[in-house]
């Protein structure tokens, strides 16, 4: 159960990277870089972890102004592990 709702709220901060580009979702952004950063310092362990990390900081920095295309980067790797874990 707590898998699947990860896996939602990975998927939900991918939909909230693609809306900042277009200036929107600015607080539930940073809200749920915190969140990404808290999970991955918990799991640290796991290698995608650290992915997990800079995704976590650039959906803050996205959520401050900074948008760089390595964010489809972050959107897509935030959807494929959110979709994954829903169908774990």
């Amino acid at each position: 159960m707590l898998i699947k709702i990860l896996g939602t709220l990975d998927i939900i901060s991918a939909a909230v990277l693609l809306l900042l580009r277009w200036d929107m979702g600015h607080i539930p952004g940073v809200i749920l870089g915190i969140y990404l950063l808290v999970k991955s310092l918990y799991f640290l362990t796991d290698v995608s972890s650290i992915v997990d990390i800079g995704a976590g900081i650039f959906l803050i920095l996205a959520a401050l102004g900074f948008y760089h295309v390595i964010a489809y980067i972050f959107v897509l790797w935030l959807l494929q592990k959110g979709v994954s874990s829903l169908f774990a």
